[in-house]
C-alpha cells in the first residue's frame, strides 16, 4: 500500500516546475491530486501527463490571488471526492 492511499491533495499552481514535481510525487504515493492554474491548456497537460503515469487527477482553473477561484476550487474538489469539510480558511499573505 502507497502511503498516501485515500487521501486527496490540492496543489495550487502546479502544472509546471516544482508544483508539478510535488503533485506527481504526492499522486505516486497513492493520493488524488487535484491540480490548478490560471490556464486551461497548461491544466489539460498536467493531467493527461500524471494520468499516464497512473495517478488519479483531477484539474481546475485557479488564479490563487482570486479569493473565488479558491472557494470555487476547495468547493470542486469537495465535491468531486465526496469530502466532508468541518472547517476551512484560506488566507492570502
Amino acid at each position: 500500500m502507497r502511503r498516501l492511499e485515500g487521501k486527496v491533495a490540492i496543489v495550487t499552481t502546479s502544472t509546471q516546475g516544482i508544483g508539478f514535481a510535488i503533485a506527481e510525487r504526492l499522486g505516486l504515493e497513492g493520493a488524488a491530486i487535484v491540480v490548478s492554474s490560471r490556464k486551461k491548456n497548461n491544466v489539460d497537460e498536467a493531467v493527461e501527463k500524471l494520468w499516464s503515469k497512473g495517478v488519479e487527477v483531477m484539474g481546475a482553473i485557479c488564479h490563487v490571488s482570486n479569493p473565488q477561484h479558491r472557494k470555487d476550487l476547495v468547493e470542486k474538489t469537495v465535491q468531486c471526492y465526496e469530502l466532508t469539510v468541518v472547517q476551512t480558511e484560506l488566507t492570502t499573505y
